[in-house]
């Protein structure tokens, strides 16, 4: 698929990004990978919406095909994400959401929460995550 893949998280969530970054790298369907922060799990000056909102904006303006986002319980990054024009994030913590996120819902960014979720399950979400098609934009939803 050749994905441009924007990735965020704040300090609370910096293992659970660590670990999908693994993914992304591996993954045959991304074609990049750009991380906008935090840097460390010790990087308390980025706030979650910060972080949230640099990755929407790289999907909104063309720079990334799809973002992903981690915060303690998701729910943060998601609605500062889902606040940037033009761009749909979801939080999710299943395979049927994480499916439908992208072919029912068309959304661009898929959140997530690291005191939610474990990080082998997270892995394997955004693995399917890649593999999930988006649906034409003249697709009925």
């Amino acid at each position: 698929m050749n994905l441009r893949i924007a990735i965020g998280s704040d300090f609370s969530a910096f293992h659970l990004k660590t670990a999908v970054l693994d993914v992304l790298r591996r993954s045959e369907a991304v074609a990049d990978v750009h991380d906008v922060g935090v840097a460390g799990p010790e990087d308390t000056a980025a706030d979650h919406a910060d972080v949230a909102v640099r990755v929407a904006e790289r999907v909104a303006a063309g720079a990334a095909d799809r973002g992903l986002l981690f915060c303690g319980n998701g729910l943060g990054v998601d609605i500062a994400a889902h606040g940037v024009g033009g761009v749909a994030a979801v939080n999710a913590h299943d395979l049927v959401s994480v499916r439908t996120s992208v072919t029912g819902n068309r959304a661009q960014v898929l959140c997530m929460g690291a005191k939610v979720i474990g990080t082998e399950l997270a892995q394997h979400l955004v693995e399917e995550w890649l593999r999930v098609e988006m649906p034409d934009a003249s697709a009925v939803l």
